[in-house]
């Protein structure tokens, strides 16, 4: 899945998955439907990725890679924009590979992405 995973939906994944020190509590409907898209085999996990993209990758992430859970952690952190310095936060993360091959992620706050109000 190359959906891009919000700080939110990293959370709800790392609360389900135990990883719960510095994450905030998500509310119960995201609790159960994270507990749904845990069980959930193949055919109606893809069901519900049609509906919560976001939520489904947070739990394949945290499932099948090795770091998964580091890299949940890193997307549900509160990341500083790279472009202004800390006046925006990061409100999610944009996978992509660099020139090198590694997977790296892109740090924008939507203000300097040119979704939001203008820099100071």
């Amino acid at each position: 899945m190359t959906r891009a995973i919000d700080r939110a939906e990293a959370g709800a994944a790392l609360w389900h998955y135990g990883a719960r020190l510095g994450v905030d509590e998500p509310d119960k409907f995201s609790q159960q439907l994270m507990a749904v898209i845990a069980a959930a085999d193949p055919p109606h996990r893809a069901r519900l990725a049609r509906g919560y993209p976001g939520l489904v990758a947070a739990a394949q992430l945290a499932e099948d890679a090795p770091d998964g859970l580091d890299r949940l952690s890193e997307i549900a952190g509160r990341l500083l924009c790279r472009s202004c310095f800390g006046i925006g936060l990061v409100r999610n993360l944009t996978r992509t590979a660099g020139p090198d091959g590694r997977v790296r992620y892109l740090t924008t706050c939507p203000t300097c992405a040119g979704r939001g109000h203008p820099r100071p």
